[in-house]
């Protein structure tokens, strides 16, 4: 790979750099650095500037000298913000004086496209000291950006990198509106950040206030993430009454593209006891209304639902499923290869076919 740098620097249009995968030995060196400000905005020629800073101390207070009055431009740049990156990620004095040159403008730059990249870099790098001024900053804004598609990663680490003391301030602030965030698609993963950075005071009230709303969260695009979320992290006050609630409502959650998910977790994550409460209750639904089985093996999401539980059910639950299989009729549609029941028998096709092989080859 090569190029040449007439449409930056016409002074030195005759370099020629090569080799991008490996560092290269750049021939004047001092004429390129002479150009560090162009070259930063440029795509290929940043990352030669980017690879001479890194690798080449001597040359880092003349680069930084150059670009100084521009880091503002940069930051915010498509290419330029690389730069402002890699001098922040390998050089602890400038990111000081990065940061100190940005503060009080934090905000601004997390919601930009580019700038939010340097403010991430900043939070991850920068010495712990200097957290108090961003939590400062972004005080009072914290829900603003939890619902800005570039604030929000922003503030995630911010989340991941302090302490849970501080990460409490920002749930307050986040807290009377806890149920608008969590069902959307940005502000739900700073609440899940908030999780998995809280002590278990926090934790245990999101996990109770999503239960008395778990109608408005689990039937949404984002908000069901949430819930199979408590199901994976296997803890919490109130996760017998969540295995509770999703028995007590299996025939609307199993019939629901999004809520079918967390069904699925729950059989995955629950404990023994925990599964074949679940089992149970699907196969009583169908023994009262005959058909329940077949409806969801039929359907684009159910099926999935119906394989998961003949993997996971016990022989009994396995003949009901597969007797409820081969009575579907053998219409057109169901002969169909697009059909969601032909999924079903599949999946009992290959158990079964792996069973035998595993029972041959222990014998």
């Amino acid at each position: 790979m090569s190029f040449t740098l007439s449409n930056i620097a016409p002074e030195i249009e005759h370099i020629t750099i090569d080799d991008f995968d490996h560092i290269p030995k750049y021939r004047d060196i001092d004429k390129i650095v002479e150009y560090s400000l162009p070259l930063s905005y440029h795509k290929d020629a940043s990352r030669v500037i980017q690879d001479i800073y890194e690798h080449n101390p001597e040359y880092r207070e003349t680069i930084f000298k150059k670009i100084f009055d521009h880091i503002f431009s940069l930051s915010v740049a498509d290419i330029g913000n690389f730069f402002i990156q890699k001098i922040i990620e390998c050089d602890a004095d400038k990111r000081v004086v990065i940061f100190n040159l940005l503060k009080n403008n934090l905000i601004n730059f997390s919601f930009d496209q580019f700038g939010t990249h340097v403010i991430q870099k900043l939070i991850k790098n920068i010495p712990e000291e200097y957290l108090v001024d961003i939590s400062k900053e972004f005080n009072g804004h914290y829900v603003k950006l939890a619902l800005d598609e570039y604030g929000n990663q922003a503030l995630q680490i911010l989340i991941v990198k302090q302490g849970k003391k501080e990460n409490e301030k920002i749930y307050q602030e986040l807290k009377q509106y806890l149920i608008f965030l969590i069902n959307n698609q940005f502000s739900y993963c700073i609440i899940k950040q908030l999780l998995l950075n809280c002590d278990d005071k926090t934790y245990n009230e999101i996990f109770y206030i999503s239960l008395q709303y778990l109608k408005f969260i689990i039937f949404d695009p984002f908000g069901n993430y949430l819930i199979s979320f408590f199901l994976e992290q296997k803890k919490g006050n109130y996760l017998d009454n969540l295995f509770q609630l999703i028995k007590s409502n299996i025939f609307y959650y199993s019939k629901n593209e999004f809520a079918i998910n967390v069904v699925e977790t729950a059989l995955k994550e629950g404990n023994d006891f925990q599964r074949k409460f679940l089992i149970n209750e699907i196969l009583m639904i169908d023994k009262n209304q005959k058909d329940f089985i077949i409806s969801l093996a039929q359907d684009k999401c159910g099926n999935y639902l119906v394989q998961l539980i003949y993997e996971l059910g016990e022989e009994k639950t396995r003949k009901i499923i597969e007797k409820k299989i081969k009575s579907i009729p053998l219409d057109s549609s169901i002969n169909n290869k697009e059909n969601p029941a032909n999924f079903v028998m599949k999946k009992i096709k290959n158990l079964k076919q792996n069973e035998k092989g595993a029972l041959n080859n222990s014998v």
